[in-house]
């Protein structure tokens, strides 16, 4: 049921990878299409997510952790790969329940503690993460090791969320800022996940 190279040979056993499929392309369209429902975090980079605090803006988006993020997410990526390779149980049935396993990873960084924020970024919160967006980008590379429908659409898909994010990074960092923005800051800010901002707001 989770062989996703050959979706489209498994007649209705494939119903369960459509299933996976529509839910991480619905969870990947807001951050390409503006949707007001989503947490500040995943779309300061729209222009409706801006609300000016009235400081000079910007040059650039603040940059600190991010590279070695990249670095260390895709070294742990790629150390897992091995590891299965070497061991013999690489297929697309274990590289789909990484994906999803990474995907409740994701949340856990969100609601409890993430290490990247703490080690290499040292932003707040998930409203101010630089790297908020990159999430699917580095949820649906592991399944590039089998290409086909499944795993080249959801990439394509995050690659488009995470270009769109950088080029906004780049041509409108006060976006991504507390200090420039006001609906940054924990008075202004939806994310219902968020317990700094439970608690702040509390």
């Amino acid at each position: 049921m989770l062989d996703f190279p050959n979706i489209f040979q498994m007649g209705w056993r494939g119903g369960f990878l459509w299933l996976i499929w529509i839910i991480l392309t619905i969870s990947i369209l807001p951050t390409i299409i503006p949707n007001r429902k989503i947490p500040i975090g995943g779309r300061k980079h729209f222009a409706y997510s801006y609300k000016p605090t009235g400081r000079p803006a910007v040059e650039t988006a603040p940059n600190k952790g991010i590279l070695i993020s990249a670095i260390s997410w895709l070294a742990i990526i790629a150390a897992l790969i091995a590891a299965l390779a070497i061991s013999g149980r690489l297929s697309p049935q274990i590289i789909l329940l990484l994906a999803l396993g990474l995907t409740i990873v994701d949340y856990v960084f969100i609601l409890f503690i993430c290490p990247f924020r703490v080690l290499f970024m040292k932003n707040r919160c998930c409203a101010t993460c630089r790297i908020h967006n990159w999430d699917h980008l580095m949820i649906c590379a592991p399944m590039a090791v089998f290409p086909g429908f499944f795993s080249i659409s959801l990439g394509l898909l995050a690659l488009a969320a995470f270009a769109i994010w950088e080029i906004a990074a780049r041509r409108r960092p006060h976006y991504f800022i507390s200090k420039t923005n006001a609906n940054l800051n924990c008075v202004n800010c939806n994310d219902k996940m968020c317990l700094l901002h439970i608690k702040r707001k509390g």
